[in-house]
């Protein structure tokens, strides 16, 4: 692989993300991808610009390819199932991350907690939704 080539494709898609130009950041993991190039962090970006767009589907077909080389993206597979009103997979998804609310000041716990908070009310389980919500929310 020529390393001057990799780089200068790595750098042409963090400009574009950091523009929020996801769509053209898409296209330049496919030619990554199409290169010999599509790693695991060209996917991941794919990944990220695909929920940018909200392109849950597409998103959970890279998640799906990422999986069979045993990289995970349980949050982002959950974001896109319950955006595609997969519900219950959304769930079953989140919590085998675990339990987060014993850590409900760090970032990534709350985004869960809210993921999962959501994800409750949409499935009707209302007293779980509450008692999630009235540990987890603004004071």
């Amino acid at each position: 692989l020529n390393m001057d080539k990799t780089s200068n494709l790595y750098q042409e898609i963090h400009d574009l993300v950091r523009l929020e130009k996801y769509e053209f950041a898409i296209h330049v993991c496919d030619r990554a991808k199409q290169e010999g190039r599509g790693d695991e962090l060209v996917l991941r970006v794919k990944v990220f610009c695909l929920i940018q767009r909200k392109m849950w589907v597409q998103a959970l077909n890279v998640i799906a390819q990422l999986e069979k080389s045993t990289i995970e993206l349980p949050f982002e597979k959950s974001y896109c199932l319950y955006r595609t009103n997969n519900f219950e997979e959304a769930l079953s998804t989140l919590e085998a991350l675990g339990d987060f609310t014993k850590t409900p000041g760090k970032m990534e716990s709350r985004a869960v907690c809210y993921l999962k908070i959501q994800i409750l009310y949409r499935l009707g389980r209302f007293e779980e939704w509450e008692r999630l919500y009235s540990l987890v929310r603004p004071v």
